[in-house]
């Protein structure tokens, strides 16, 4: 900030002492230069306070004023600079989207946001049918038919959808799985805080495709306490191909290498925690934290520290009020996987305002 500030003075003053055809004749009547200091003789850049100033900028004389020209703008007074400072002053850089800064700015930050937020709400109707068929015990296959007795078929149709198929449509069966409304809500807060956070930096795209699979992840863990590795591999290994990828792109605001490291850790801590205690840290929650990892160290190490300790604070209160509420004992297992994926998004959302 303090570079535009100088920037904006130094063309403000480069304006206004420029000698003109009326100063020019006194200088014959200017102080000699003193030893050591500089002397501005039909320069126009600004001197130091202690310096010697042409005659007309002397006390006595009152400081002229610019005038406007038609078409033209005010001397002195760079427009360009000012926008950019107020917009600068008024939004942190780190929110707004990569790229020179316009007064059109704002408005395609909004409309970013709305556009994550409209695609996330689509995607996340769409994780009914996939997490009604992975949300089974431990050991046994995906489902293959709806409650009603209808197959679900195996290719990309049968899992995706919004709870009901052909048959249950026409058979007038209720919907089954967990709510589409409430999967839409949170996928699409996941979208926009993403967008908030990102900007339009090319990472934006890898945080959009991987918001519904761990929303999907949360939705199985909380059904049967299973992360399926059909979900937590793949994702761990796109993040580490998508940021790869964006790491080479320009306008990316992260460190792949970082990234990378933050997965390893955060894998070792919970490998640690699953070899001290098996029943209160499940190996799904230790598949899952290569993708929380990689995700919160693309931004630097105190997202992943921030992140963890939001994670099992969260953890902590949840099974603390089953206790109280009377629905578990000390001995209860409690998912994890949507407390890592709160304290993720809980970390972005901090370090993006602090930003």
């Amino acid at each position: 900030m303090v570079p535009l500030v100088l920037a904006v003075a130094d063309t403000s003053y480069a304006s206004v002492v420029t000698p003109t055809p009326a100063t020019a004749g006194r200088a014959d009547r200017e102080p000699p230069p003193r030893s050591g200091l500089p002397h501005l003789t039909g320069r126009s850049a600004p001197s130091p306070l202690w310096a010697d100033r042409p005659a007309w900028l002397s006390p006595s004389r009152p400081r002229p004023r610019p005038r406007a020209v038609a078409g033209r703008p005010v001397p002195g007074y760079p427009q360009p600079l000012v926008i950019l400072f107020v917009l600068r002053s008024a939004h942190p850089q780190a929110s707004l989207p990569a790229g020179p800064v316009t007064p059109y700015a704002r408005p395609v930050f909004s409309l970013l946001i709305v556009a994550a937020v409209g695609l996330g709400a689509l995607a996340g109707s769409l994780l009914v049918r996939p997490g009604y068929r992975l949300a089974v015990e431990p050991e046994r296959a995906w489902r293959d038919a709806c409650p009603a007795g209808h197959p679900l078929r195996a290719r990309a149709a049968g899992w995706v959808g919004w709870g009901r198929c052909a048959g249950c449509l026409a058979d007038g069966v209720p919907r089954y799985g967990a709510s589409p409304f409430r999967l839409a809500l949170v996928t699409a807060g996941c979208c926009g805080l993403a967008a908030a956070v990102a900007g339009a930096r090319p990472e934006l795209v890898v945080w959009l495709l991987a918001a519904p699979p761990l929303v999907l992840l949360a939705s199985v863990d909380l059904a049967v306490q299973r992360l399926p590795d059909v979900l937590t591999l793949p994702l761990a290994a796109g993040l580490v191909l998508g940021l790869g990828i964006c790491a080479l792109l320009p306008g990316s605001d992260g460190s792949w290498p970082r990234a990378l490291l933050g997965g390893l850790v955060l894998t070792a801590v919970y490998f640690v925690l699953f070899l001290i205690n098996p029943r209160g840290m499940g190996f799904g929650d230790v598949k899952l934290a290569p993708s929380i990892g990689l995700i919160l160290g693309w931004y630097g190490w105190d997202h992943v520290f921030f992140g963890t300790f939001v994670g099992f604070a969260l953890a902590a209160g949840y099974g603390l009020c089953l206790v109280v509420m009377g629905r578990a004992n000390r001995r209860t297992a409690v998912p994890f996987g949507p407390f890592m994926a709160l304290g993720a998004l809980g970390a972005l959302a901090v370090g993006g305002l602090a930003g």
